[in-house]
């Protein structure tokens, strides 16, 4: 699904109004996507995008948020072996403290 399927748009501002010739190559890129499952990358200048499915999207998305999990958990496990977590109930007794002294 994936290859050098590339649509050259010319100018490449990004505050220019787009084409008709534009709009046509990105409805065209939108239309195969939609159509043919493909993947089609679209160079806007010296610049690439890709258009893809929102099923591609939502899947590369569930990736980078199951590499954030990742990257969460092993920060927690560093924290709790270097013994830098605090109790929950030093939190809540910070909190309460801090509440009180600024009821003064």
């Amino acid at each position: 699904m994936c290859g050098g399927n590339i649509l050259k748009l010319e100018g490449g501002n990004p505050m220019e109004e787009i084409t008709q010739q534009q709009d046509t190559s990105l409805s065209s890129a939108a239309e195969r996507v939609i159509q043919e499952g493909e993947r089609v990358r679209v160079r806007v200048g010296d610049r690439e995008v890709a258009v893809i499915s929102l099923e591609d999207l939502e899947f590369l998305e569930g990736i980078e948020n199951d590499l954030d999990l990742l990257d969460a958990l092993k920060e927690l496990r560093e924290a709790a072996r270097d013994k830098k977590l605090i109790p929950w109930d030093q939190i809540l007794e910070d909190v309460k403290r801090s509440r009180q002294a600024d009821a003064v």
